[in-house]
């Protein structure tokens, strides 16, 4: 629904500050912690995590903050188009049919239209949603 595909990119701005500093403050913020995070997939776990590695990433390659920052966004954001996907075919514990592998396969295009639909124009957020 479209109050579902709503969000807050403030709010997705501080959690990436708050990694920011995080990271900047504890060079060995990850290996050190990672260990204690869920081994299980989840979406929002596994988005955390990339977003993680894409800001220490970003970091060890001396990016500038506004850059790391948008990396981060980006990093936090790239699956959103699986909020469109059917519970069902999510969970499916079974190999998914060719029709469900194109739906799966439409999630960043989907992303894109979320990205859209919240006024989020940065064009390196959508190329790197888009593009995943």
């Amino acid at each position: 629904s479209d109050k579902e595909n709503r969000f807050d990119l403030a709010c997705i701005e501080r959690v990436i500050e708050a990694i920011m500093f995080l990271l900047y403050k504890e060079k060995h913020y990850i290996k050190e912690t990672m260990k204690f995070f869920k081994n299980e997939y989840s979406i929002d776990v596994h988005s955390l995590h990339v977003a993680l590695y894409a800001v220490n990433l970003g970091i060890l390659l001396e990016l500038r903050d506004d850059e790391i920052k948008i990396l981060g966004i980006s990093a936090l954001l790239h699956d959103i188009g699986i909020s469109s996907i059917d519970e069902e075919i999510l969970r499916k514990k079974a190999k998914l049919d060719l029709v469900e592998q194109k739906i799966i396969h439409q999630h960043p295009k989907d992303g894109e239209t979320i990205l859209r639909h919240n006024k989020i124009r940065d064009p390196y957020i959508l190329d790197a949603v888009l593009h995943h």
